[in-house]
């Protein structure tokens, strides 16, 4: 496994510390004995090898261990004094970038700050301490993340913050210079725009395909990958197969039979039919990825595996496992997606701000409420209604004139239902008691909409359909 700049740069740093250490000792000892041989005292001895590291020892050298205790001395405390100076320089050139326009503060030790410093002039280490800056990054783990906003919260309060999180929303918080991330999250949704299975909608026949996906270990990254997935793959039925500990995960979502979830808490391998049929195998396991690689090759070469990477893609990675003991493995049949490059750059972060003003403005006249008024659910539920433009092109570009409008128009619906039922909203033809006309209650998350849409209304059907023209046509 390829190490990381960061990691080698520990190395280096700790092989470094190891020399001085042992200089310094080695040093102090030499000079010691070469003064005890002289005859000179215990107490004295210990004294004179102390002032060797300030240069202060003026006798001359009388033998070889002496000699090498002052000159190994010399050097320790040289390195010393430079270490200094250059950390002075340092925190002196840290400052000097922070007053640029586009200087970048960088906190916390992950892949996110090392792209940002190889790829950026003005990116200053967050490790050196607070310097003042024009935007800060914070890529630490989320709770170290969380105090450092606030604590610096009144210094922050006027500059551009990213900051990386685990639970929080990865979309503007209404607060106008902070900005929350989630790695999964975009991750994820950079994959589905990746690997969309767009060309697996349809059967030979013409009719429409029933697709079955299988996630391998189930974590943050894996659930992120669902969630993105119901609506990625909106265009024709799938079946969901869930592997790995989904304890938590089935006890906390109300509607998983609804959208045909199935989930298994034993491993993969003792289900190797239902992988084996599989149109798509994601493994999203961070965890034991040589071995779980190993295994599914082991058990054959025909199924191609998507490995949603936790040590990069590089193609020269790729071929170590395509050499299997079991046999030779088709380069195509295993697939590394780095999802921590594919959503972890400020870049991408800045393209999708870009894309939601701009979908704002578009909303405009879909939406009565301003943008600012709104939840961060129904942020989500709007800004995907315009992320379906780009699949819905895709669709009619691979399908023509199979993806009609009314084709179009299921797709929108299910796309949204599936986004109320995983948050574990309901259907109910009247969700208020009190108010027979209202789509939706809030409090108890029912909505009249959330049906199957053949169960539509007539005049939901063709308020949706009204939808579609606006957005997409």
């Amino acid at each position: 496994m390829t190490l990381s700049y960061q990691d080698k740069l520990d190395i280096r740093n700790e092989r470094r510390l190891r020399f001085f250490n042992i200089v310094m000792v080695v040093s102090f000892l030499s000079g010691t004995v070469g003064q005890l041989i002289e005859g000179v005292s215990l107490i004295d001895s210990l004294y004179g090898s102390l002032v060797m590291f300030v240069l202060s020892y003026t006798s001359g050298p009388t033998n070889i261990l002496i000699n090498i205790g002052r000159f190994g001395a010399a050097f320790f405390t040289l390195n010393a004094v430079l270490a200094i100076v250059g950390t002075f320089f340092m925190i002196v050139g840290d400052r000097i970038k922070g007053q640029r326009k586009d200087s970048m503060y960088v906190y916390g030790d992950s892949n996110i700050s090392e792209e940002l410093m190889q790829t950026r002039k003005n990116v200053i280490d967050g490790r050196n301490g607070f310097v003042p800056a024009s935007n800060y990054v914070l890529v630490g783990n989320e709770v170290d993340n969380l105090h450092f906003y606030v604590d610096h919260r009144d210094r922050l309060a006027e500059k551009k913050v990213y900051l990386k999180t685990e639970t929080l929303p990865g979309i503007a918080l209404g607060h106008e210079h902070l900005r929350s991330f989630c790695l999964e999250e975009l991750g994820a949704e950079e994959f589905w725009k990746k690997f969309d299975l767009v060309d697996k909608a349809f059967n030979e026949d013409g009719t429409p395909a029933h697709l079955s996906i299988a996630i391998i270990g189930f974590n943050k990254l894996g659930e992120e990958i669902l969630s993105h997935g119901l609506r990625a793959c909106a265009f024709t039925d799938v079946t969901w197969h869930i592997f790995g500990d989904t304890n938590r995960y089935r006890m906390l979502h109300a509607n998983l039979d609804e959208l045909d979830i199935h989930c298994y808490p034993e491993e993969w391998f003792n289900e190797l039919d239902i992988v084996k049929n599989a149109d798509m195998i994601i493994v999203t396991s961070q965890n034991h990825q040589l071995n779980i690689i190993y295994d599914f090759f082991l058990v054959a070469a025909d199924w191609t595996v998507h490995i949603c990477s936790s040590f990069g893609d590089s193609e020269e990675g790729k071929s170590i496992f395509l050499q299997h003991r079991s046999g030779s493995v088709p380069e195509d049949n295993l697939i590394f997606f780095d999802w921590r490059k594919a959503g972890g750059n400020l870049e991408r972060l800045r393209q999708q701000e870009t894309a939601e003003s701009i979908k704002k403005d578009n909303l405009k006249k879909l939406i009565a409420d301003e943008w600012e008024n709104l939840d961060t659910f129904r942020r989500y539920a709007y800004l995907s209604l315009l992320d379906f433009r780009d699949l819905k092109q895709k669709l009619v570009d691979t399908w023509g004139d199979k993806i009609d409008e009314d084709m179009i128009v299921r797709i929108m619906h299910r796309r949204m239902r599936n986004y109320y039922l995983i948050n574990n909203w309901c259907y109910a033809e009247f969700p208020d008691p009190d108010d027979t006309s209202a789509d939706e209650n809030n409090t108890l998350r029912l909505h009249r909409g959330i049906c199957p849409f053949d169960d539509l209304s007539p005049e939901r059907k063709e308020r949706e359909k009204e939808i579609v023209r606006r957005l997409y046509y």
